[in-house]
């Protein structure tokens, strides 16, 4: 038997095997876990299971459609949707590796595939997030572009061009992805030798454009109805909008040089070797050489355009938010945007550790150089910890685990720059040691840093605690409008994922402040109140669980005059409808409403009085009870407290002068107009 043969066969089983342990690890580590990305979380899991694409405020429409399928999972929706992650993270494996077996040995390629599902990014499986799912579209793109369909032609950009369109439906960022591999071709237009190359490359970039707008708008349209053809959907509509009128473009590029030297010296850390490999960049002989050297080629002009394409896009994002939302900050360093395209450069890093031709020549200056700005960058955010910025587990994931023990950070540092010196003396050795020894300590290291964070979200707090039990003790025909008062609004929408409702709405209060019944939305029915409290607004029943409450609100009674068939069971000295509500016409309105009233209510009338009446007193009478009003001549609301014995169903409004607009000589209209109503809310008093 040929050994060659046998290792062929061994590094898929390998690969497979660790695969299965890998998905199974993730399972459990992600099972029990409540949100931890709070409102984007809820968002994509309200739009995905809720509500009907057309109201979705991002047009991920893919990803919704595939996860729709976690409602057959009822209130363990969220552990299926992570076992769904864990399935997309780990079928990234089998694409990663056919990229990296071009470039280097198998059991290398196995090696570092294992190590990169094992780093610190598979923390995004235990989100109710697409990036799982863009994880593996994205590494099928990289095995299209660079190994299935490598030459540049039309039919390689129609498939290119489907597949990206697929990404935008699942992740809007896709068409950055769009902008990155256009990059790509330019750089393969420019880098390689012929005049051919520039004619293929300019078909594919135009079939590939073309083909992702109409996967996009098509996929949209069929996924969504004419709201799919929105290409920034209502969110990232909005935010695009506020980004192009920045008020001041010096500040923007102070802000975006701040980001930009955080991103370049966080990936400095994490990829120092991969990028003093960049300097190895050359022309290519031919567009399709099949030598593995042309592949090492066509693999760092991939990184390259990628890579500051998706990092470019981040930091202008970065730069315009400070002035245009409180909730983010320049400390913040956002690689979640790109960090799925990372792994690429830990490919750079391993391509050198073989035999492969070289083209370099001897005495070249650009090692030196690539070693020396990579070293300064790399000693400048080693020794300082990248003081300026806070790394966090959601937007940076691997930077986090790298910078959250000082010990590790030292010890992976002082790694780091010993592979670099060694790949200026060998580029081989410099791989081979970044490749087998820095990225799989990393990749355990900070992943355990990480999944320690992430695991604390199995422990409920008493958010999550409250809407667990609101949504075990509301039967589900009385789940609509539920109010949700607390004192911190990241913790209410992370109650509004374990509540699950899609009508929820959130109030936020200040430590000890009471509820009015001016703080309870129209519509509001039920109550859940996290904190000390006091509630003021009327209450049908209150359940107190000691630190939360629920309370059953009284419902008001609201009647509409331009629609008043559900809440009156007759009415007199009323005319018809208009587009306001309705006139009186006699010297008394009576309403007959369709339920009894409860003890004590507190009458909202919004009205305006007619002519001579303007100013003058109007009687209100309910039972035995009266009170006096006055009205202007423009619509206005005012108040009524009656205490009254429960079970009334009359409301009297007496006309102080009831008077034609005929006999005023305005108009022939002979009705005697007194008042218009537009709507009474009636609402229980506490």
């Amino acid at each position: 038997m040929n050994p060659n043969d046998s290792s062929q066969r061994l590094a898929p089983r390998v690969l497979l095997a660790a695969m299965a342990a890998i998905f199974l690890y993730l399972v459990f580590r992600n099972s029990g876990l409540g949100p931890s990305v709070l409102g984007d979380e809820w968002s994509y899991s309200r739009d995905s299971r809720l509500l009907p694409f057309s109201q979705a405020d991002i047009p991920s429409y893919f990803y919704f459609l595939i996860y729709r399928s976690t409602t057959m999972c009822g209130m363990d929706f969220a552990d299926c949707a992570r076992v769904l992650n864990a399935g997309f993270f780990v079928m990234a494996g089998p694409f990663m590796f056919l990229v990296a077996r071009r470039c280097m040995h198998r059991g290398l390629a196995v090696w570092l595939t294992v190590a990169v599902l094992l780093s610190p990014f598979s923390a995004y499986t235990a989100f109710f997030m697409p990036e799982a799912m863009y994880f593996f579209l994205f590494w099928v793109l990289a095995w299209l572009v660079l190994v299935a369909a490598p030459r540049p032609t039309a039919r390689t950009g129609l498939m290119t061009g489907c597949l990206l369109g697929a990404m935008c439906l699942v992740k809007l960022h896709a068409i950055f992805l769009l902008g990155g591999y256009g990059l790509y071709l330019l750089l393969l237009m420019t880098l390689t030798r012929g005049k051919w190359a520039w004619y293929a490359s300019c078909q594919c970039m135009l079939v590939a454009f073309a083909t992702f707008f109409v996967v996009r708008f098509g996929g949209g349209y069929l996924l969504a109805g004419r709201d799919g053809l929105h290409l920034l959907g209502g969110l990232y509509g909005s935010q695009f909008n506020h980004s192009f009128s920045h008020p001041a473009p010096e500040q923007l590029l102070h802000y975006g040089a701040h980001s930009a030297a955080g991103h370049i010296m966080a990936l400095a850390l994490l990829c120092a070797v991969p990028l003093a490999c960049l300097s190895q960049l050359h022309r290519l002989p031919a567009i399709d050489d099949p030598s593995q050297e042309s592949f090492r080629q066509r693999l760092l002009m991939f990184s390259v355009a990628i890579l500051f394409t998706l990092v470019a896009v981040t930091v202008y994002f970065t730069a315009n938010v400070p002035d245009g939302s409180p909730l983010e900050a320049l400390q913040r360093l956002h690689m979640r945007y790109y960090s799925f395209a990372v792994p690429l450069l830990y490919l750079v890093g391993g391509a050198w550790s073989g035999k492969a031709q070289s083209y370099e020549r001897r005495g070249s200056w650009r090692p030196l150089v690539a070693m020396l700005l990579v070293g300064g960058l790399y000693v400048c955010a080693w020794r300082h910890h990248l003081d300026g910025f806070v790394p966090n587990r959601i937007d940076s994931p691997e930077l986090h685990g790298l910078l959250a023990s000082h010990h590790f950070s030292n010890v992976m540092g002082a790694l780091g720059l010993a592979c670099l010196l060694f790949w200026l003396i060998s580029r081989q050795l410099g791989s081979i040691l970044y490749s087998l020894l820095f990225l799989p300590l990393f990749a355990l290291g900070a992943s355990f840093y990480v999944n320690s964070e992430t695991v604390q979200r199995k422990n409920p707090d008493i958010y999550d605690t409250s809407a667990r039990t609101a949504r075990d003790l509301l039967p589900p025909s009385q789940r609509m409008g539920v109010v949700m008062f607390g004192d911190d609004i990241f913790k209410l929408v992370q109650a509004n994922f374990q509540l699950d409702l899609p009508d929820t709405r959130n109030v936020v209060l200040k430590t000890g402040q009471s509820i009015e019944i001016a703080d309870i939305p129209a519509g509001g029915r039920w109550a859940l109140v996290v904190g000390q409290h006091a509630m003021h607004a009327p209450s049908v029943s209150a359940q107190n669980f000691g630190g939360y409450a629920l309370y059953q609100l009284a419902v008001p009674l609201t009647i509409d005059f331009r629609d008043s068939r559900d809440t009156l069971a007759g009415a007199e000295g009323l005319s018809g409808v208009e587009e306001f509500g309705r006139w009186s016409n006699a010297d008394q309105v009576v309403l007959h409403l369709v339920k009894p009233l409860p003890a004590s209510v507190s009458l909202s009338l919004t009205a305006a009085a007619y002519g001579p009446n303007v100013g003058k007193p109007f009687i209100a009478r309910l039972g035995e009870e009266q009170q006096t009003f006055t009205l202007a001549d423009t619509a206005q609301t005012i108040q009524l407290q009656f205490h009254n014995p429960p079970g009334l169903d009359l409301l009297k409004i007496s006309i102080p002068a009831a008077t034609s607009p005929q006999s005023l000589g305005k108009s022939i209209d002979n009705r005697r107009l007194g008042m218009a109503l537009s709507s009474i809310r009636i609402v229980a008093k506490p």
